[in-house]
């Protein structure tokens, strides 16, 4: 073989040989430690999008747990009121203001004597009070009373056996417990407190408020703090939105100047609106607690 010949061949072996030849130990180390570096970054960036991700999650639910709470506050606190008789004495001359239309906290009294109905409050602060009629139950005489203790009236149809009522013409009221219901007839038998002697004419406004209450307290399944309604339907202490905290509600006149202390009678017929905020608070796994408050105004239409 000449020279030329063996050199040619052992180039081709040199070219042959460097393509055999694989990564060095470094260059495998230094793509490990640049594969690791670029792995952890990505699960930094993952591990923190999903902890925003959740505590977003958390919040929004908090958000939104409360809005139904200050939704469901709101709306039956816009009927306080509703359904109790706006005459300024009854059959008996007893003052309609001994009435716990509204009361928050300490300044709900205790029914004494007939007054209907015991209606009686939590002494917590945040714990309220009041007079409604939420089913719209309430009705009006169609035909002057012949016996004192029956009415003609519109409908029946929300009506029943031991339902409390009242009854005025604007000038007195009177107040029973109804006895019977004749739903073909739409006439109602009631007894009353007051053993009164009015034989109420047509249009005669006949009301079925019930006690509402709303409160902070413990929810027996959970054992979490709750906001609570009871409406004297019968099926006591609901709960309206979970992890809830705290109620706060402050009152304001007609001139939107806050009204403060006590709310007695004598406040409680200048309350033009009324503002309740509602707090929310959840700890999702291994973060810090999320919390959030709603707060709601509404007018106060038939409060006097």
């Amino acid at each position: 073989m000449t020279d030329t010949g063996r050199q040619g061949h052992l180039t081709n072996r040199n070219r042959s040989s460097k393509r055999q030849t694989g990564f060095t130990l470094v260059e495998v180390a230094i793509a490990a430690v640049t594969f690791s570096i670029i792995f952890l970054a990505i699960m930094i960036v993952f591990d923190t999008t999903q902890a925003n991700f959740g505590r977003e999650a958390v919040k929004v639910d908090v958000q939104q747990n409360i809005r139904v709470g200050v939704d469901d506050f709101n709306r039956d606190l816009r009927l306080a009121g509703f359904g109790v008789p706006s005459a300024t004495k009854r059959g008996d001359q007893t003052p309609v203001s001994l009435l716990p239309i509204f009361c928050h906290g300490s300044s709900c009294p205790t029914p004494t004597g007939t007054v209907f109905p015991a209606c009686s409050g939590s002494t917590s602060s945040s714990a309220v009070t009041f007079m409604a009629d939420l089913d719209n139950a309430s009705t009006t005489v169609t035909l002057k009373a012949t016996a004192t203790n029956q009415l003609n009236v519109a409908s029946v149809a929300k009506l029943a056996v031991n339902d409390h009522i009242f009854i005025t013409d604007g000038d007195t009221w009177d107040t029973g417990v109804v006895t019977a219901v004749d739903a073909v007839n739409s006439i109602i038998t009631f007894t009353s407190y007051i053993l009164g002697s009015k034989l109420y004419d047509r249009g005669t406004f006949v009301g079925r408020p019930r006690c509402i209450r709303y409160q902070i307290g413990v929810d027996s399944a959970t054992g979490r703090t709750v906001l609570q309604r009871d409406a004297s339907d019968g099926r006591g202490w609901q709960t309206i939105a979970d992890n809830a905290p705290s109620l706060t509600v402050s009152y304001y006149d007609a001139v939107n100047q806050a009204i403060s202390g006590t709310m007695d009678a004598a406040k409680l017929a200048t309350v033009r609106r009324i503002r309740a905020s509602i707090s929310g608070s959840a700890t999702p796994p291994g973060q810090s607690a999320q919390s959030f408050q709603l707060t709601g105004d509404i007018q106060a239409r038939n409060m006097r």
